[in-house]
């Protein structure tokens, strides 16, 4: 299974010019995607309109982002000394 799967992605048997069509074509349609969905978006507020529910999970997002980023953090958050080798790793 993981070689018919590689092999497609590839688009061969090995890395080659096919690779490099199927990597760079999304990665070069995607710029134009983004600036349609940004036009979409700015004739949606031209014509709908922003409402206060927007802007109050706008505040309320941002104060969480800057003043509380690691909420969602892991819960077993410890800081590291970046010369010591933690304690549960052992050779």
């Amino acid at each position: 299974m993981g070689d018919t799967i590689i092999t497609w992605l590839w688009g061969g048997f090995s890395i080659d010019n096919a690779t490099l069509n199927h990597f760079f074509s999304p990665h070069y349609l995607l710029c134009f995607i983004i600036v349609d969905a940004a036009i979409l978006h700015l004739a949606a507020l031209h014509q709908y309109g922003s409402s206060i529910h927007w802007v109050a999970f706008a505040i309320f997002f941002s104060i969480f982002i800057f003043y509380a980023p690691n909420v969602l953090g892991h819960h077993d958050y410890i800081p590291t000394i970046p010369m010591s080798t933690p304690a549960h790793i052992v050779p």
